[in-house]
Parts: C-alpha cells; sequence; structure tokens
C-alpha cells in the first residue's frame, strides 16, 4: 500500500489484504471506511493581511526563503509541493525538469511584466500557470539580491531551486527544500499571530499551514472576483470542487433578479416606423 498513508489506514488495509481482498476491493473498503474530510477553513482577513506585511518587513531579511514561501501561497494559492521544487529558471534536461515541480517563466524580474510560475506536473496532471503578483515578485527579487549580498545565504547561488535543502549546519544545493523544513519556523509564525489552538486531545496545532493558506487564498479571490475565478486561478477542474472544499460566497448569494430597466420597445418601434414616413 503507499506509505503515506496514515498508520492506522495502512494497518487496516494490510489486515483486508492479507484476509484475502483483492487490492481494488480492499480501496473500496478503505473508501467507506474513511472517506475523504472535506475541511472548509482559512484564516481571519486582518491576519491573513498582518501576515503579508510581516513577510514583506525587516523580518525577511532574517528568514527570507521561509517568508517567501509563505507570501507565495497567499499570493498564489500554490500547494506546498507544487513550491518547494520550484526553480529559478526552466530546467535544461529532462532529468532536471523530473526533479522539479516547475519554474519561473523568463522575464519574472521584471516589474512591469505580466509573469507566470509554470508547474509541468500538478496534482491533476494539467500544466498550469500561477500569475506572479506584484508583492510575491518584489518578494522574488529581493530574495535573489539577498543571495548576493547575505554570506550567510550565498551558498544558495549554487542551487537551481528557489528553496534549496539545508538541515542544521549542513547544505544540500542540488536538493529542494521539503514540508519538514517549515516545521518550526511554521510553529514560530503560528504562535507569533495567534494561530495555534488545542485539539480535544490537548496537542497545539497550527491553523495557518501551507494548506490553509491555500484555501485563504481562494477565499479571497472567490469574495473579490467570484467563485469562477477563484477555482481557475488554483486549476481546479469545475467549481464544485471549490465549493465542496473552500469557504467561498454560498450559491444562495447568487440567487438575485436583475434590475428592470427595460427599454420601451413599443416606443422605439413606433419611431423608426415613423422615421421611414418621413423618409419616403
Amino acid at each position: 500500500m503507499p506509505k503515506v498513508l496514515p498508520q492506522k489506514i495502512k494497518s487496516t488495509a494490510y489486515q483486508l489484504y492479507m484476509q484475502g481482498l483483492p487490492i481494488n476491493e480492499v480501496y473500496e473498503e478503505l473508501v467507506k471506511k474513511y472517506p475523504k474530510v472535506k475541511v472548509r477553513k482559512k484564516i481571519p482577513d486582518d491576519k491573513r493581511d498582518l501576515i503579508k506585511e510581516y513577510c514583506e518587513s525587516k523580518a525577511f531579511d532574517y528568514n527570507p526563503h521561509f517568508l517567501t514561501i509563505v507570501a507565495m501561497v497567499l499570493y498564489t494559492g500554490c500547494r506546498g509541493l507544487e513550491m518547494y521544487g520550484l526553480r529559478w529558471t526552466e530546467p535544461r534536461t529532462e532529468e532536471e525538469k523530473l526533479k522539479c515541480s516547475g519554474w519561473l517563466e523568463q522575464g519574472w524580474e521584471n516589474l512591469n511584466e505580466k509573469t507566470h510560475i509554470f508547474l509541468w506536473d500538478p496534482k491533476n496532471r494539467k500544466e498550469f500557470r500561477p500569475y506572479i503578483r506584484k508583492p510575491l515578485k518584489q518578494l522574488l527579487n529581493r530574495l535573489r539580491k539577498k543571495l548576493y549580498n547575505d554570506p550567510k545565504v550565498s551558498w544558495c547561488l549554487k542551487s537551481d531551486y528557489i528553496f534549496p535543502k539545508t538541515r542544521w549546519s549542513a547544505n544540500y544545493p542540488e536538493e529542494h527544500i521539503d514540508s519538514n523544513a517549515l516545521a518550526y519556523p511554521l510553529r514560530d509564525l503560528n504562535e507569533k499571530f495567534g494561530l495555534t489552538y488545542e485539539t480535544e486531545s490537548g496537542r497545539l496545532k497550527n491553523l495557518f499551514t501551507m494548506k490553509i493558506g491555500r484555501k485563504t487564498f481562494v477565499s479571497q479571490v472567490a469574495k473579490e472576483q467570484g467563485v469562477e475565478i477563484a477555482s481557475r486561478a488554483v486549476n481546479h477542474s469545475d467549481t464544485k470542487v471549490t465549493r465542496d472544499h473552500y469557504i467561498v460566497p454560498e450559491q444562495k448569494d447568487l440567487e438575485f433578479e436583475l434590475e428592470e430597466n427595460r427599454s420601451n420597445v413599443s416606443n422605439i418601434e413606433q419611431h423608426r416606423i415613423e422615421k421611414l414616413i418621413k423618409v419616403k
């Protein structure tokens, strides 16, 4: 069974499989027993705006890679796995391509040009080009400049990845980060903005994660631009996915009548006839 399954589900699947149940029926049983949970959450709007300001503040100089990726999820709605493996430039070989999730399209650094991230193999297997909004573009430029000016992070210049991997005091420029690298800074960020909460079992959890950052972005776009645009902005297959899993305007909000501003059709027609008579 896939290693990404939680231990409880893996144990159940193994037991079913050892009992002689065909693998396709094992999956069917798992779907029945562990239905997909639709989590419709987001962080409050004021907290979202405060975090954006924080990412763009002086704090950026002390944790540039982490704050760039936080800003990226709030400005693009990209998934964590889509961001971790991003490159500065398009890969030169197929081997390099297979190791990354995507790259910044040429000219991304120009603030006056509309540029995009290119994701070559996202979750739905359809190529996608998230738009790089100006505040994010400014942070990416700021990060790139810092790599040249700060000896502490200059090793990142050896990497093709925007977010190269580091473990404690060891650097791995040929690899990119993963979710484990964000555990401690995410906890600090949540505590700083009062976004930790206690579960029923007494454990502290983060409200803001990369997943909730994506949901926050979708909710903001849906509120400002409509659900259809929000759905397209994150490459959803249809708006049903957006409505089922994200906090967006309810369907009833769209149930309104258009204003009755009809022209007086009969007067217009009469005027046309009178005009024709005069011409004759």
